[in-house]
């Protein structure tokens, strides 16, 4: 627009940004309930979190007690070697916690794998959140 525009193409640009400002209005409604909702939200992604966390913690727990039950065992066998027993009954106990504790070593790994997986998939989307939200304004 020149400096000579006319009144008809100055209450055009008029009318053309007032839509414009319409449409943005209409966007920073949206924006704002969506804001809202996700600042509502905080307690229920807090609640996830502490409940991973939980989650993280238990299985650690869980591998402790394995590694105890795997280490008695060990040291059962070591005995039941070193005192030269060929016992049968004796045998079928130390078999028989063998397979329970084979069974427990892929539960575990499986629920390893699964917190894996859920542990990236959330720190790559929290870190991404993070850092978008922390920026500065451009």
């Amino acid at each position: 627009m020149t400096e000579n525009a006319t009144h008809i193409e100055m209450h055009r640009d008029h009318q053309h940004w007032l839509g414009d400002h319409s449409m943005w209005r209409d966007d920073i409604n949206l924006w704002r309930e969506e804001a809202q909702k996700a600042l509502d939200d905080l307690a229920e992604l807090g609640s996830a979190l502490r409940r991973l966390a939980a989650s993280i913690r238990a299985h650690e727990e869980s591998l402790d007690r394995h590694i105890d039950c795997i280490k008695l065992h060990e040291h059962s066998l070591s005995e039941f070697q070193r005192t030269g027993q060929a016992e049968t009954v004796q045998m079928l106990a130390l078999a028989k916690a063998h397979k329970e504790e084979a069974a427990e070593h892929v539960r575990a790994q499986k629920l390893h794998e699964q917190l894996k997986r859920e542990h990236h998939t959330v720190m790559a989307h929290w870190n991404m959140l993070l850092r978008e939200l922390t920026r500065p304004p451009r």
